[in-house]
């Protein structure tokens, strides 16, 4: 696959409803469920014309708030085995491909200030649950 290519601008944004970040609820394969932790996803966006397209296209009642580094370095010291990703610009809640970075990809960007970051996880949404599965990586 060509994605491996692709960049997206860094996330400096995200989104919260009632003082909780929001992301896109996924689902873990059956045989893997019981071995895992339910993984940490939540949207993020690199400006407010990213968040204000989502923003349109959703019905909650969002507020954006700034990704910060101090929320990042917590979320990606704790429980080390658990998936935690960034979703990356999505224009809203109920596309059918979401790109994602790992969260200590995003961290990183953010300390060594690159504008841009090459998204790592494929979600793909399941039109009968309206939940997002990993598909895999990009690349």
């Amino acid at each position: 696959m060509t994605d491996a290519t692709l960049t997206a601008n860094t996330p400096f944004f995200v989104l919260m409803e009632n003082k909780s970040r929001v992301g896109p609820q996924v689902d873990l394969d059956a045989p893997t469920i019981a071995n895992q932790i339910a993984p940490l996803v939540i949207y993020g966006f690199s400006d407010k014309s990213q968040y204000r397209t989502f923003c349109e296209n959703s019905s909650l009642a969002l507020t954006p708030y700034p990704l910060v580094k101090f929320y990042l370095r917590d979320e990606t010291s704790r429980n080390p085995t658990q998936l935690k990703l960034v979703v990356l610009n999505a224009s809203g809640p109920d596309v059918p491909r979401l790109d994602a970075a790992l969260m200590n990809d995003v961290l990183d960007a953010h300390e060594s200030d690159r504008k841009e970051l090459v998204p790592s996880v494929r979600l793909l949404r399941n039109d009968t649950t309206g939940h997002y599965t990993i598909d895999g990586t990009n690349g």
